[in-house]
């Protein structure tokens, strides 16, 4: 996520069951150890454009696996660390979700 390249900068964080980096512009790896500090969420370089249209109307961008290209409309699926969300539209290189619920 943005917030958490912002929020983290210049510190080592886990990327989620892979590996510890130092987030800069170009991020450095550091260790495989799993040692305790911050875990955050990424994407290859694969990753598929995605929003989600949320109770309120708006909408919420984000990247995410491209193994979602798999799902059907209408499947749900739950984005860690934001909540379930049901498959709306899928298009060549985005997909359209709407919240379901956190």
């Amino acid at each position: 996520m943005k917030k958490d390249l912002k929020k983290y900068k210049n510190k080592e964080v886990r990327l989620m069951n892979l590996f510890n980096i130092k987030l800069n512009k170009t991020s450095q790896f550091t260790s495989k150890e799993n040692k305790n500090i911050q875990k955050i969420q990424w994407t290859s370089e694969n990753s598929i454009k995605t929003k989600v249209l949320m109770p309120d109307g708006k909408y919420q961008s984000g990247l995410a696996e491209e193994n979602i290209k798999k799902l059907k409309q209408g499947d749900i699926i739950q984005f860690e660390r934001f909540g379930f969300c049901k498959l709306d539209k899928k298009n060549k290189n985005s997909c359209e979700f709407w919240f379901a619920h956190g």
